[in-house]
C-alpha cells in the first residue's frame, strides 16, 4: 500500500509539472502572438523559440504548440532577414539567416533551411548591385565575391564581377570571372565582354609590333563572336606582318563582308586585292 502511494503522488507530481510547462508554453505563444501583432518581430521571434523548447518538452500534450511554433518560426526568420536587408543591412541579413537555418536544422526544419541558403546570395547580390549604383566597386566586388561563395555557379554574380574587374584592368581574372559566367547562363553577355577585352589586346599586341600574340588574341576574340569586325582587320594586320597572306586576305575579307561601307574599307580592298596578285602592299 505504501509502495501504491508513493507511486501516485510521483505520478500525480508528474502531471502537475507537465501541465505547468504546458501553461508556460501557452504563456510563452500567446506573448508572441501579441508581440507579433505589435511589429516588435524579435521579441515575437524568442518568445516562440522560448514556447517551443518548453513545449517541446511535454510530449502529445504540447505537440500542438510545438507545430505551430515550427510554422511561425521559419517565416518571421525570413521578416526580420528581409527588414535588415531593406535597411541595407545585407551582412545583418546574412546573419539572420544563418542563425535561423541553424535553430530550424535543429528541429529538423530541412525545407526551410535550405530556403534561407537560396536567399543568401539573393542579399549579397543586392549589395552588390546597390554598391555599383553607388560606384562603390571595391564593396561591389566584395559582394560578388560572397554570392560565388554560396552559389559558384552563379553566372549574373560572375558576369557582374567580371565586368568589375575589367574596369580596374585585372584582366586575368576578369576573364575567369567571364568564362565562368558564360557557362552558366550568361552566355551572349559574357561572350561580347571577352571579345572587345580580346579586340583591345590585339590592338595594343599590333601597337607594339607584337604580331604573333595580335593575331592569336584576334583569333580569340573571333571565337567569341564571329561577328567582331575589328578582329577580323587585327587579325589580318597581324597575318599580313606575318607574311601569312591566304589568311591575311580571308580575315580582310570576312572584315568586308561585316563593315562594306566602312571608312577604310576601299584601302583594305587594295591591300586584299594586291596580296592576291603576290605584290606589295604600304
Amino acid at each position: 500500500m505504501k509502495k501504491f502511494f508513493i507511486f501516485f503522488c510521483s505520478l500525480f507530481a508528474a502531471v502537475a509539472v507537465s501541465a505547468q510547462d504546458v501553461n508556460q508554453a501557452t504563456d510563452y505563444y500567446n506573448n508572441a502572438v501579441g508581440f507579433y501583432s505589435n511589429g516588435d518581430l524579435d521579441a515575437a521571434l524568442n518568445n516562440f523559440k522560448k514556447a517551443h523548447e518548453v513545449a517541446k518538452q511535454c510530449g502529445e500534450d504540447g505537440a500542438e504548440i510545438v507545430a505551430d511554433c515550427e510554422t511561425y518560426i521559419p517565416k518571421l526568420g525570413i521578416l526580420l532577414a528581409k527588414d535588415k536587408a531593406e535597411s541595407g543591412d545585407y551582412d545583418g541579413a546574412v546573419a539572420k539567416l544563418t542563425e535561423l537555418s541553424a535553430l530550424c536544422e535543429s528541429m529538423g526544419l530541412t525545407s526551410d533551411v535550405e530556403k534561407f541558403n537560396k536567399m543568401k546570395p539573393q542579399f549579397y547580390m543586392q549589395k552588390g548591385n546597390k554598391a555599383i549604383k553607388a560606384k562603390d566597386y571595391a564593396t561591389a566586388l566584395k559582394a560578388f565575391d560572397e554570392v560565388l561563395a554560396l552559389d559558384p555557379n552563379n553566372g549574373k554574380a560572375a558576369l557582374l564581377k567580371g565586368q568589375l574587374l575589367l574596369s580596374t584592368n585585372d584582366v586575368e581574372k576578369a576573364k575567369s570571372a567571364l568564362e565562368l559566367a558564360m557557362a552558366n547562363g550568361q552566355e551572349k553577355a559574357a561572350k561580347r565582354q571577352l571579345a572587345n577585352l580580346y579586340v583591345k589586346e590585339a590592338k595594343t599586341a599590333s601597337g607594339a609590333k607584337n604580331y604573333a600574340q595580335a593575331l592569336e588574341n584576334a583569333k580569340k576574340a573571333i571565337s567569341y563572336d564571329e561577328t567582331e569586325a575589328n578582329a577580323y582587320y587585327l587579325g589580318g594586320i597581324a597575318a599580313q606582318a606575318l607574311k601569312n597572306n591566304t589568311e591575311a586576305i580571308s580575315l580582310f575579307e570576312k572584315y568586308l563582308e561585316l563593315k562594306p561601307a566602312a571608312s577604310n574599307s576601299q584601302a583594305v580592298r587594295q591591300v586584299v586585292e594586291a596580296l592576291k596578285k603576290g605584290g606589295k602592299t604600304e
